[in-house]
């Protein structure tokens, strides 16, 4: 099918094979849809094969439903896009019986999120992302997945931006293409492979993001602020499960929204086992002023204009602030001298 239309139901099936429809909302059945009938039971299935899906809205009808209800989209290929330049697409069940909305990949695909520049499409609440295929998010604009997750198939991010928010299963490893980012504030308990832009926590705030593995290629940029000293709530963090899973590369960049005090320290990765590989680049930006990096086997410092010096150990992922070598020599050398004159006026009485 193709075509436009404003606000269709669905109560039974329908099927695109191609062509472009474009709905302001999708509606998975409605208690208006059947008369008589209190508790109806809807098996309300949308075959998506192939063409284009435009919608500001996808979800289900209101009222009472019967807990056997089951609404689906069935995405074997096509595309699934925002209803216009300037519109959010979100896709949202209820939390009642018989309100979730299931989102069910198979067969060859490909199957693609394409939101528009600065649009958003959100897998939200009361959904389910299931079955064996995976998905490709190429598009200008941000995918958000916060429902569940239980498919299988492979994530592939080609551009625009992934922000995962739940949990994805081990199974479905994630590939980010140079220019493409990855963010949120949930986990993705499979293989990351990272060749553009890791920037855990939501547009705006902080968060950490939980991998099974993570590899950056030599393209990858990471990207963290830091705004205070609570781990996910007031800096970006990131955590890698597996035993010696996480392979650095590309440039690590730093951003502060204050100035800390010495000795403060941030637990920028979270690592199990020994890490390989090392960043090409560290810098920092922000409160401490541009500053650039220098490695010593693993260890990244370089020295702020306050006097201290920030320290970055790719073994550990600690991030550190302390007072300048200089500054730490001074006042061991001053206790050093003032032990000295008591030592000589004991002796002189």
């Amino acid at each position: 099918s193709s075509g436009s239309t404003g606000t269709p139901t669905i109560t039974s099936v329908l099927n695109q094979n191609g062509g472009l429809v474009k709905a302001s909302t999708v509606v998975f059945g409605s208690n208006g849809a059947t008369l008589g009938t209190n508790s109806p039971t809807f098996a309300s299935t949308y075959n998506l094969s192939s063409g284009t899906l435009a919608a500001a809205a996808i979800g289900v009808g209101t009222g009472t439903f019967n807990a056997a209800s089951n609404r689906r989209i069935v995405w074997t290929g096509g595309v699934i896009q925002n209803y216009d330049s300037v519109t959010d697409l979100a896709i949202t069940g209820t939390s009642g019986a018989g309100g979730s909305l299931t989102l069910a990949l198979s067969g060859a695909g490909p199957r693609t999120f394409a939101p528009s520049v600065g649009r958003r499409i959100t897998v939200g609440s009361s959904t389910v992302i299931s079955g064996t295929g995976g998905f490709i998010v190429d598009g200008p604009g941000t995918v958000v997945l916060t429902g569940s997750t239980a498919y299988s198939g492979a994530t592939a991010v080609n551009s625009g931006s992934l922000l995962v928010d739940t949990f994805l299963p081990s199974t479905s490893g994630v590939t980010v293409a140079a220019g493409a980012t990855l963010g949120g504030s949930g986990t993705i308990s499979s293989a990351v492979s990272m060749a553009g832009t890791l920037e855990p926590g939501a547009v705006g705030g902080f968060g950490t993001l939980t991998l099974g593995s993570l590899s950056l290629a030599g393209s990858a940029s990471t990207l963290l602020a830091i705004g205070g000293t609570n781990r996910g709530a007031s800096y970006d963090a990131i955590d890698v499960s597996q035993a010696s899973a996480l392979t650095y590369g590309g440039g690590l960049s730093l951003s502060f929204a204050d100035v800390f005090a010495d000795n403060t320290s941030f637990g920028l990765f979270g690592i199990n086992g020994t890490p390989s590989g090392s960043y090409a680049s560290v810098t920092a930006s922000g409160s401490y002023g541009l500053l650039t990096f220098t490695n010593a086997g693993g260890v990244w410092s370089a020295s702020a204009s306050n006097g201290q010096t920030l320290t970055f150990a790719e073994s550990t992922g600690m991030l550190s602030i302390v007072p300048e070598p200089t500054l730490v020599l001074s006042g061991v050398m001053t206790a050093g001298l003032a032990a000295l004159v008591m030592a000589r006026r004991r002796a002189s009485h």
